[in-house]
């Protein structure tokens, strides 16, 4: 059974990554860091959201760089460039790859080089060791039938864990990696792209400019897709904010503008990605984790700018479709199964206000329950004892002085599932309920 390490020492960064580099080659992440930098270098906003999608690739691109600089990665230099996630990566790849007899070694080393190119597999195979961590940091026994593909439990099993000891015959879980770009028209690298060239455009005036004001460009299908469409859509957002009225055009464009309140922006700092930018934009322009254009200078004056398409956002359509699928596909309906969905796009803090909302008798059921509840209610579905939502991991310091890198699940229980045994109840702690 392979052993998932869950404890990371920071001491031990100098023989980790010398290990790491002999096992993996550093070549994958090497490679992958310059192409993309190469292709976001006349746009800084594209530069962090590669940084952001890739962040693995480019933190061990970082220790590559200290490791040359000083001849070896030092530990100091770990937390002070915010390398934990690495060093914690690499730690866990190893240990398991440590388990495994050669063949299914060689498996793991070549999915794990190809994560360093492909963000979603890399969600995907960093939500399975997080859960697999989850389960194992309980006192649970966790078996990867992709590691283990000849022992007699798992074998010929298209799942992702199998949690022997839990329930009469184990539980089977499937873990589905939800990205910001699911069920969504316009993708946010494409909406980074058009926001250089609406910076561009506006950079005049987010210097001058001395009270709130949102624009919400909405198109009729996706972004144009040639530089020269955008540059002239960006023209035509800054020639309304010039005129300070909004406008519908021919083409089924509408460019809608309003004043806010720049006291709802006091102190937070004026960047697109900051968790506490995002919640005053959502609040401000009625949108929620879109991601937006956020120009001006600190308390002074700000320009707020999200990009929408008029057909339908379908996120949670698009996250259950995946889910009955693995229902269907995944899991075997010969034990009970969970489906977990993990939300690279959710932070904590919005994850506990959506199940916030779900506790308070006097408000609507947010998406979140109400997709639940008829992906668990809907025929064929009788082994699937649970849905969680995962929001995605963070880095905290705890009272102690030691490091925590996870995040919150919003976890639904089945219990009319005829699976359903009373050890399923309290597997991911407080937010834990009855669908």
């Amino acid at each position: 059974m392979p052993i998932l390490e869950t404890d990371v020492y920071v001491s031990s960064a100098p023989r980790l990554f010398q290990r790491f580099v002999t096992v993996i080659e550093d070549g994958h992440w090497l490679r992958r860091v310059k192409l993309l930098k190469d292709h976001s270098k006349r746009n800084d906003f594209l530069r962090a959201h590669h940084a952001s999608e890739n962040a693995i690739a480019f933190q061990l691109n970082a220790c590559s760089e200290l490791s040359k600089k000083y001849g070896h990665l030092r530990p100091e230099d770990v937390e002070q460039h915010g390398l934990m996630p690495a060093l914690g990566f690499m730690t866990q790849v190893l240990s398991l790859q440590d388990g495994l007899p050669a063949p299914q070694r060689k498996a793991l080393i070549g999915r794990v080089r190809g994560t360093l190119s492909n963000p979603e597999d890399m969600r995907a195979f960093q939500l399975e060791m997080m859960v697999a961590t989850h389960f194992g940091l309980r006192g649970n026994r966790v078996r990867w039938p992709e590691l283990e593909p000849d022992h007699p439990t798992v074998r010929g099993a298209t799942f992702d864990l199998l949690i022997e000891d839990i329930g009469e015959s184990g539980l089977e879980v499937e873990c589905k990696a939800v990205s910001h770009d699911k069920g969504r028209t316009i993708h946010r690298a494409g909406a980074l792209t058009f926001y250089e060239e609406l910076r561009r455009e506006l950079a005049p005036l987010s210097g001058e400019i001395r009270t709130g004001l949102v624009v919400i460009v909405t198109v009729p299908d996706a972004l144009p897709a040639a530089r020269d469409g955008q540059r002239e859509l960006a023209s035509r957002v800054h020639s309304q904010v010039i005129a300070g009225s909004s406008a519908t055009f021919d083409d089924g464009v509408q460019v809608r503008i309003e004043p806010f309140d720049m006291a709802r922006l006091r102190d937070v700092e004026i960047r697109p990605d900051t968790p506490a930018a995002r919640a005053v934009v959502d609040s401000v322009t009625g949108t929620r984790n879109r991601g937006a254009l956020v120009m001006g200078r600190r308390n002074v004056g700000a320009i707020l700018v999200v990009v929408q398409s008029t057909k339908d956002d379908s996120l949670m359509s698009a996250v259950f479709d995946t889910a009955r699928v693995a229902a269907r596909r995944q899991l075997t309906a010969q034990r009970p199964g969970i489906v977990l969905l993990g939300f690279n796009g959710i932070e904590a803090d919005q994850l506990a206000s959506i199940a916030q909302q779900d506790s308070d008798p006097s408000q609507p059921p947010t998406a979140a329950r109400v997709a639940v509840s008829e992906f668990l209610g809907s025929s064929g579905r009788a082994h699937v004892v649970g849905v969680g939502f995962l929001s995605r991991n963070e880095l905290t310091r705890r009272a102690d002085g030691q490091m925590d890198h996870g995040g919150l699940s919003y976890y639904f229980h089945n219990e009319p599932s005829p699976f359903w045994r009373p050890d399923f109840r309290g597997m991911f702690g407080v937010l834990d309920r009855p669908a």
